[in-house]
This record gives structure tokens, C-alpha cells and sequence, in this order.
């Protein structure tokens, strides 16, 4: 009986020490992408070079992740937990609308600044890589959701409404706040007063006759 338990404990000790290294080895592979994707962008990023990056052959990256789609899955899930989505829920607190909207870009722009890197080369990968692209629909997605639930409150008239829904989703585009806050070195605090006069300007030519 002590034999057998015996045996037993070792193949569980066994296992547990597989289990891990594999683990490890999954770790360093999701780690070395996520390097590489932010280095050179999603499109560039060849099964070659993380295996390299991870210091293990190519046929192990294949093992771990099959195909693109469970690398990518397994890439923001692991990118989400160091870098969480921006939550806007307390902005929509806000009672005035062009302060609703002032808190959402201040939000937004805190993510950007802390992933710019990243986010700079998904977007650019988007354009012609289709994994990226499905990879950024939920980006896409609360741009226009936040600009939906935003323009209506701003502008009462339906008629009017285009001119500001161009103008907040402009406001609240990566692309815009990079122009402003990296190229052009300004604080978040100044991007978001510079962008929420865009929109109040916006506001005022819709009131034109």
C-alpha cells in the first residue's frame, strides 16, 4: 500500500512539474507576441520570430497555439489583465452633456497614453491585417456606442446631429490624441480642453440658420 502511494504522489509531483513548465513555456510565448506586436505590429510579427523571442522552437508555438486566432485571444486576454479597458462608466455621471463628454475623453486619454505603443501599431495593422482588425472592433465599437448615447444630449435636433457626431468620434479617435499629445506634446488636460472646444463650436455651427 505505501508502495503504490508512494507512486502515486510521484506521478502527481510529475504532472505538477509538466503542468508548470508548460505553463511557463505558454507565458513566454504570449509574452514574446505581445513584444513583437508592439515592436513591429501584428502584421509583421512572424511564427519565426516568437519562437525566437521565446526562446523555443517554432513547432512549440504551434503546439500551444494551433493558429493565429488562439494566439491573438490568448494575447488580449493576457494584455487586458496588465492594461484593463478604460471604464467610462463614472463619466456617464456627469450631469451636463459637454462635461459627460470633457470626463469620457479624459478617461480615454489616460488608456491611450498608457498603451500608445500598442494601440499605435494595432490601428496601423488594422488597415490591411483582417485578425487585427476583428482584434480592434471593440475599440471601434465604444467610439461609436459612447457617440450614440453622447450627440443626443448635445444636440436636441436630429437635423443637426451629424456635425456634432463627426466631431466627438473625431475627438475621441486615438489618432486625434496622438497628433495632439504625442506629436504635438501637449498634456491630456490640454487635449481634452482643446477637443471639448471643438465640440462646443460644433454645437454653435448647428445652431446656424
Amino acid at each position: 500500500m505505501g508502495v503504490a502511494q508512494n507512486e502515486r504522489s510521484r506521478r502527481r509531483y510529475r504532472q505538477g512539474l509538466r503542468a508548470a513548465a508548460s505553463a511557463a513555456t505558454r507565458r513566454r510565448i504570449v509574452e514574446a507576441t505581445l513584444a513583437l506586436h508592439e515592436e513591429l505590429g501584428p502584421e509583421s510579427t512572424t511564427w519565426s520570430a516568437i519562437a525566437r523571442r521565446a526562446g523555443v522552437p517554432r513547432m512549440t508555438v504551434y503546439r500551444h497555439f494551433p493558429d493565429e486566432e488562439t494566439l491573438f485571444a490568448a494575447c488580449s486576454g493576457a494584455y487586458a489583465v496588465e492594461h484593463p479597458p478604460p471604464d467610462i462608466g463614472a463619466a456617464f455621471a456627469e450631469i451636463n452633456p459637454i462635461e459627460r463628454l470633457r470626463a469620457v475623453m479624459a478617461t480615454l486619454f489616460v488608456y491611450y497614453r498608457a498603451t500608445e505603443p500598442m494601440t499605435a501599431q494595432l490601428l496601423r495593422s488594422a488597415e490591411t491585417h483582417a485578425p487585427t482588425r476583428e482584434r480592434m472592433r471593440p475599440y471601434r465599437d465604444l467610439i461609436e456606442m459612447v457617440t450614440v448615447f453622447l450627440v443626443p444630449a448635445l444636440v436636441a435636433d436630429p437635423a443637426r446631429q451629424h456635425v456634432v457626431a463627426a466631431t466627438v468620434r473625431h475627438t475621441l479617435a486615438f489618432a486625434t490624441w496622438q497628433s495632439l499629445a504625442i506629436d504635438g506634446r501637449l498634456s491630456d488636460e490640454e487635449v481634452t480642453d482643446l477637443l471639448g472646444g471643438l465640440v462646443e463650436a460644433a454645437m454653435s455651427l448647428t445652431g446656424r440658420v
